[in-house]
């Protein structure tokens, strides 16, 4: 194997490398004392801390080669050395077939004595090597061996301890990016209650800079009148199990700006431990507007419910009033078809209810033929003309009674004239029917009566000061003109009203 070949597995080893974030890195304290104190434990002028990437060896840290930041890997001692296991121990390199005519032995830096520990990180990755080199032969002892292996050791968890730190760093500033660009205010506190953490939402929230706000007591934010009962919380938040939840007050959660002014919010709480400290997050919500909003839709609900209280007692006393008036309504919708009946009318034409409105044609059946057809005329003229209608019309017997109702419609136009519905009323007038047949039976019969018995009727109304009189078979009503009631007779038994 030459001193510049791969092994194992090279791909996972370049990764790994690359994962430390250290190639081309600005010299650091730590490693510099670590290749001087290797430098003098082992009596060399030369010491390296050499990270072996793909085609070069790089130093991390270098002493006793000044200006010299790194070599190709073809020509690295290092390059064999992170193929073995433990230390890689050369006397004279100008005497060992593997190096004598490397470059770096024949020229400068002259390398003679060479020794060189692996630095192995804890995935198993061979990385590169913390080496000692002299420009003469010479050859280590156990102590100064072991002590080699030890600080190759110390490199190691520097190097990862290393990447730690920036991990955590990168991980951190990620966070605080993340937290910072977050929509809802978030402010964290310690275990004192003061402010540790504030992010631009809270800046924003409470009108407060976060250099301002960091190291103030967290009561800043929170009215006079609630701080007590918060602290009280929080200390009993911090005495829980810890699994975040919301907070709640007996009212809505007040924040306080810093001009003074109050304002809702809601908030939820959760808790950790950064660097072994106890923190308390609380992420904040402005709720102004939605609780704006909420008083907003109660008003309009109270409003809401209001109307719908008066529209049912309206309706209720619409029904009412149709069951004493015996009057039915309905409304036709020629676009849909759709007709629509009160409950009264449901009960006038004696159809039940829960079997529905029948279609207009389906109406046939509840009218006697001549009155259908001159309902079916009056809508159809109504629709087409806009005219409205009144009739008395003959409903299909009841029990072998007959019943009459009056129906009444008028159209419903749209902004362009067009006719866009029809309603109306129907009125059971069976009980005036039936009293105005039998009037009109009676006076038959008495124009009858007295035309056979010679005899005339007269009625005085004195509140119309009018008369009518009833004799044979002609009954006639007149003004009283004059204060003349009757004229002599051109000839006997031939009475006479006066003229108007």
């Amino acid at each position: 194997m030459s001193a510049g070949t791969s092994f194992g597995d090279e791909p996972g080893r370049l990764r790994s490398l690359l994962e430390l974030d250290v190639l081309d890195s600005p010299a650091e304290l730590e490693f510099d004392r670590v290749v001087r104190a290797a430098a003098l434990i082992c009596g060399v002028p030369i010491s390296l801390i050499s990270l072996i990437d793909r085609d070069r060896q790089w130093f991390k840290a270098n002493i006793g080669l000044a200006g010299v930041t790194e070599t190709p890997r073809e020509f690295a001692f290092c390059a064999r050395t992170i193929a073995e296991r433990g230390i890689l121990e050369v006397a004279d390199a100008s005497l060992d077939t593997r190096f004598a005519t490397n470059p770096l032995v024949t020229d400068e830096p002259n390398i003679r004595f060479y020794a060189g520990a692996t630095l192995r990180l804890s995935d198993g990755a061979h990385v590169g090597t913390l080496c000692v080199i002299d420009r003469v032969p010479r050859v280590l002892d156990n102590t100064q061996r072991e002590l080699l292996e030890l600080l190759a050791e110390g490199v190691v968890s520097a190097l990862e301890h290393r990447q730690a730190l920036r991990s955590y760093a990168d991980s951190n500033s990620a966070f605080r990016a993340m937290v910072d660009s977050a929509p809802d205010a978030m402010v964290s506190v310690d275990t004192n209650q003061r402010v540790v953490q504030f992010n631009r939402a809270a800046e924003k929230m409470f009108a407060c800079a976060a250099t301002d706000a960091i190291g103030k007591p967290l009561e800043t934010f929170i009215p006079a009148r609630f701080r007590a009962a918060h602290a009280s919380h929080l200390r009993a938040f911090g005495q829980s199990a810890g699994a975040p939840r919301a907070m709640h007050s007996p009212g809505r959660l007040l924040g306080l700006r810093t001009d003074g002014s109050e304002f809702p919010i809601e908030a939820s709480i959760s808790q950790t431990r950064v660097r072994g400290k106890q923190v308390f997050t609380s992420v904040l919500r402005d709720v102004t507007e939605r609780a704006m909003l909420e008083a907003e839709v109660a008003a309009r609900s109270h409003e809401l419910h209001r109307k719908n209280v008066e529209l049912s007692e309206a309706d209720q006393q619409l029904r009412t009033a149709q069951q004493i008036s015996k009057v039915g309504s309905w409304e036709f919708d020629p676009a849909t078809g759709v007709v629509l009946w009160s409950e009264q009318l449901f009960r006038i034409v004696n159809v039940d209810e829960q079997a529905g409105v029948p279609q207009f044609p389906a109406q046939e059946r509840l009218y006697m033929p001549e009155s259908w057809q001159r309902l079916s005329e009056a809508v159809r003229c109504a629709l087409e003309t806009g005219a409205p209608y009144e009739l008395e019309l003959e409903l299909v017997a009841r029990d072998g009674e007959r019943r009459w109702a009056v129906a009444r419609g008028e159209v419903r136009a749209g902004a362009a004239g067009a006719v866009v519905g029809l309603a109306g009323t129907l009125q059971d007038v069976t009980e005036l029917k039936r009293a105005r047949l039998d009037l009109e039976r009676l006076s038959r019969r008495l124009q009858v009566a007295t035309a056979g018995a010679g005899v005339g009727i007269w009625d005085w109304d004195l509140e119309q000061n009018s008369i009518s009189v009833c004799f044979r078979h002609a009954c006639v009503t007149r003004s009283i003109a004059g204060g003349r009631l009757w004229a002599r007779p051109s000839a006997p038994g031939s009475w006479q009203l006066p003229d108007e």
